[in-house]
């Protein structure tokens, strides 16, 4: 391997009254959350209520899937993806430990509880035939110079993907209805203020209300109908 240097930014928000900004970047395009959380101390430290208090103003709905433990078991992670189908969240909001997010994590690998899926600066390590089977539309954004994967390895999972729904029996047109692409340039970026770390800076996608818009378009039912 060749030897390379690779910053990842990180956004950052510190400092008194914080957390509301944050939960309202965060939460902006989700209206059912799946709320997260271990034994109860976020209660006695006055985070559960401040969390809940902004969201609920922000006119959320809130699913509470609690009691997460040390290194949860399968059934707990079962648990929260049956809480999560069952209320049809939008967004898994874990508060909390270790535990709390890994637990998520888990419960978030499953491709039959989610309409729609955008992927972004990242390699794709998972299957694709259980994303054409269960109709998830995806969104692949990459930039064409990403410093740590290059666009190549977002066509390697487009096309794979594109396969699983072709083998799953879509048509060309029903493919294009759920699986995108966007590999833009260094032009784009320098449109938008990023001149370098091209990787670190795929978080512009987030600003980016049409792709937004084109995820949230998705349902479940449509798309396996």
């Amino acid at each position: 391997m060749n030897n390379f240097i690779f910053q990842n930014a990180t956004k950052v928000y510190f400092g008194k009254g914080c957390v509301k900004e944050y939960l309202a970047c965060l939460t902006k395009n989700a209206n059912t959350i799946l709320l997260a959380y271990g034994g109860g101390s976020i209660k006695r430290n006055g985070v559960y209520d401040e969390i809940t208090s902004i969201l609920k103003e922000a006119g959320k709905t809130i699913v509470e899937f609690s009691g997460i433990m040390s290194n949860p078991t399968y059934a707990k992670v079962q648990e929260g993806a049956k809480l999560a189908r069952a209320n049809q969240a939008d967004m898994i909001l874990a508060v909390g430990g270790g535990s709390a997010m890994d637990c998520c994590k888990a419960v978030s690998m499953r491709p039959d509880l989610y309409a729609a899926y955008l992927h972004g600066a990242s390699q794709w390590d998972g299957d694709y035939a259980p994303i054409a089977k269960n109709g998830v539309a995806v969104y692949i954004f990459m930039a064409e110079n990403d410093e740590y994967y290059g666009s190549e390895r977002a066509w390697d999972a487009y096309n794979s993907l594109y396969d699983a729904y072709s083998e799953a029996g879509w048509s060309e047109e029903q493919i294009a209805d759920v699986l995108q692409i966007q590999t833009p340039d260094d032009e784009w970026f320098a449109q938008r203020g990023i001149t370098g770390n091209y990787h670190g800076g795929g978080n512009v996608v987030f600003g980016e209300d049409n792709i937004l818009n084109w995820i949230l378009s998705h349902t479940k039912e449509e798309n396996i109908s």
